[in-house]
């Protein structure tokens, strides 16, 4: 699609273990390992990286933090973020 698309922005997402599948595509160390860094012609494409990570994935216990991303707002807060930096072209 970046190749295709050459005007389109990205703003990868994760949560929970997507959250550190969406870490390592962009070369960020976690306990599973780590990626490649994001290529240089499409890093600046690339508008905001939006995770929502918690103790579980951390190797905590709280396995209801999974059940909190709607209810504490950080989704919220994440499609703003989005939004505005969308805007920002």
């Amino acid at each position: 699609m970046a190749a295709d698309c050459a005007n389109t922005s990205f703003i990868p997402r994760g949560c929970s273990q997507g959250g550190r599948v969406t870490d390592i595509a962009f070369g960020i160390r976690t306990g599973l390992g780590s990626g490649r860094a994001t290529p240089a012609g499409l890093a600046d494409r690339v508008k905001a990286v939006i995770v929502f990570r918690d103790p579980v994935c951390g190797n905590g216990g709280n396995g209801a933090a999974h059940l909190t991303y709607p209810l504490n707002g950080s989704v919220g807060q994440g499609a703003r973020l989005a939004t505005e930096r969308i805007g920002q072209g």
